[in-house]
This record gives structure tokens, C-alpha cells and sequence, in this order.
């Protein structure tokens, strides 16, 4: 059996100073993207998405302390994120857009099992009925009004 820790995962080490290094070369070469150069920016992105793919499996085996680490390097990379998705809007290249795009969506899912797990040992409060009567009638008008 294989123990988990947050350093064989190694979602920090390598991976935020590669977002941070590719938004500042999309912004380089954003004016005038070659076809190879954008096609080997998206095949690296593709690699960091599968990478970050198959580390969320181990989330579920993480401590307390592995998740509060892991939650602090998604928070880190997130600004990141954005400036990367301001470059690649400038370039304007579907390939290296869709690969971005996948990546992201792959960080949020990271993050949102990372929140899941650390938020798993709160008590759930149930939701008041009054609430949850209003909240369906709202639904109901909304739906009503859009159809």
C-alpha cells in the first residue's frame, strides 16, 4: 500500500512556475503566434491538465494538513490563471484556447474536491422548510416567466 503525502503529489513545485513563465511568453509572442510554437504551448498545457487529472484521485486520501497545502497552492495559481487567460485570448488560437480551457477546468475541479474534503467533517444544517418553500416558488416563477 501506498502512503500519500502532499509531496508526491507535487501539484506547488514545478507547475506554478510554469503557469507564471507561459502567460509572460504568450504575452511576448502574442502578436505574432506561430503555428508550432502554439501547438507545443497547448501540448504542454495538456500534459499539466492530465497530470493534475490524475492526482485528484488522491484527494480523497489526503490529511488535514496535505489539503490546507493543497488549497494554498490552487490559491496561488489562480491569479495565474487569469493572466495566462488574458494572453491566450490575445492570441486568438483555438487549439491553445480549448487546451486552456480544459486545464481550467481541471484547477476548479481540483479545487472544489480539495473544499469538498476539507469542509467533509462540518456538521450539514438542514435548510429551513420556509426557505425551501420560497426558494421553489421563486424556481417556478422564474421558469414560467422565461418560457
Amino acid at each position: 500500500m501506498t502512503t500519500v503525502t502532499f509531496s508526491t503529489i507535487q501539484l506547488g513545485a514545478k507547475k506554478t512556475s510554469f503557469a507564471a513563465r507561459i502567460a509572460r511568453f504568450i504575452k511576448v509572442f502574442a502578436k505574432s503566434p506561430s503555428n508550432w510554437l502554439s501547438m507545443h504551448i497547448a501540448a504542454n498545457i495538456e500534459r499539466d491538465t492530465e497530470f493534475i487529472e490524475q492526482h485528484m484521485k488522491l484527494v480523497k486520501q489526503m490529511d488535514e494538513d496535505q489539503v490546507e497545502k493543497g488549497m494554498a497552492f490552487v490559491r496561488s495559481i489562480l491569479p495565474e490563471l487569469v493572466k495566462m487567460d488574458d494572453a491566450i485570448e490575445k492570441v486568438q488560437n483555438p487549439a491553445l484556447s480549448i487546451a486552456f480551457r480544459k486545464h481550467e477546468l481541471a484547477v476548479y475541479k481540483l479545487e472544489a474536491k480539495l473544499h469538498f474534503k476539507q469542509t467533509e467533517h462540518l456538521p450539514v444544517i438542514p435548510t429551513d422548510p420556509e426557505l425551501r418553500e420560497a426558494l421553489h416558488y421563486n424556481t417556478i416563477l422564474s421558469l414560467s416567466s422565461h418560457l
